[in-house]
């Protein structure tokens, strides 16, 4: 499965179980340092027809 961080391609690969993990950099100059935010992925096989739905829990990120 491809994630997208902007025009970056990254590419997630699970397990039989759905594990899996993806280190990534997001920069954005209009977030400031210490600002703090939840967020949640869900990524899935098509968007008009999921055949594989996949999410993370909810946690918060502090931008650094």
């Amino acid at each position: 499965m491809t994630f997208l961080n902007g025009a970056v391609p990254y590419t997630v690969l699970t397990d039989d179980s759905a594990n899996g993990s993806l280190d990534f950099e997001f920069l954005a100059a209009t977030i400031p340092a210490g600002t703090l935010f939840d967020v949640m992925f869900r990524l899935v096989g098509n968007e008009t027809a999921a055949t594989l739905d996949l999410r993370s829990g909810c946690f918060t990120v502090t931008v650094k």
